[in-house]
């Protein structure tokens, strides 16, 4: 499962269904992170950020701290 945090530090997060294993993925260079979408095919996850008007992505797998 994957979320969004638009705390003090904003972030993007991961973890198991139960809520085990959770991890930080994306940090860094954020705003108001949002609208996550996951192309399984590219094993990639895409977001808005309407803080900073972009669209991003990073790799499901591999932590991304801008």
């Amino acid at each position: 499962m994957f979320w969004t945090d638009q705390g003090t530090i904003p972030k993007i997060e991961r973890s198991d269904l139960d809520g085990g294993n959770r991890q930080t993925i994306v940090q860094g260079d954020l705003k108001w992170p949002n609208g996550l979408v996951i192309d399984q095919a590219l094993l990639r996850l895409f977001w808005t950020d309407a803080g900073l008007d972009k669209i991003e992505t990073s790799d499901l797998m591999v932590k991304h701290f801008l």
